[in-house]
């Protein structure tokens, strides 16, 4: 079955400018994939050292590369805020889905992450939250290793702060490779899940970013969910 790419075209535009899915990606499992790959790939590169490129590093890659037509798909300025970098992105996200993708496709050894609102009221419109519904975080990794799930509420970064955790907090559930919890969204914000899979636990810090770093120093595994905006 060929894959959707509707997210590359589209939706990775309304993720750079904050805007929620629209109603294809909501219900498109390949959309909802590459936008946490594209999450996961930010959250990467915010952590890379700065690297000094050296001089006449431009000059030399022009005269190995042989003249094409260049085709302008969107105006760069759109998606330098996306992770620091489109080419960069670009060229990880097609090695993540190509690769690790389908490899994770075929094993249930890789860790699995996913999240949905499940709404107070039944009649409201998808795509939307509000306070008072509740946030549904499901994951899957080898019971072997440490895992824990961590919801945060805020602007990325230091700006979102930890609500609930798995284990910890009620409403969470582990059963074998599989944990589950349920948390009243308590407060308008933008809610997002990491997913910490490694040999050892990770401290809590006063911050989103704070804990990834602390999951990088640790060498545990950092699965990035979508978002979901309260209002």
């Amino acid at each position: 079955m060929e894959t959707c790419v509707r997210f590359e075209r589209e939706g990775a535009l309304r993720l750079e400018s904050g805007d929620e899915p629209d109603t294809h990606e909501a219900g498109c499992a390949d959309c909802q994939g590459a936008r946490r790959d594209h999450l996961r790939i930010a959250t990467a590169l915010r952590h890379l050292p700065a690297v000094a490129l050296p001089e006449g590093w431009a000059d030399g890659v022009r005269a190995r590369v042989a003249p094409a037509p260049v085709r302008v798909i969107a105006p760069w300025w759109r998606w330098a805020g996306l992770a620091g970098g489109l080419a960069a992105a670009a060229v990880i996200l097609v090695l993540a889905r190509c690769g690790a993708g389908d490899a994770r496709m075929a094993s249930n050894t890789l860790p699995m992450l996913e999240q949905e609102v499940r709404a107070t009221a039944p009649e409201r419109r998808a795509g939307s939250a509000v306070v008072g519904d509740t946030l549904v975080v499901r994951a899957s990794a080898p019971p072997a290793q440490t895992r824990e799930l961590r919801v945060y509420v805020g602007s990325w970064g230091n700006g979102a702060r930890l609500v609930a955790r798995c284990p910890g907090s009620d409403g969470c559930t582990v059963d074998g490779d599989r944990l589950e919890l349920s948390t009243r969204l308590a407060a308008p914000g933008v809610y997002r899940t990491l997913f910490f899979v490694g040999a050892a636990a990770v401290p809590v810090t006063d911050s989103l970013d704070g804990d990834a770093r602390a999951a990088e120093a640790a060498g545990v595994t950092v699965e990035v969910s979508g978002m979901a905006e309260v209002d």
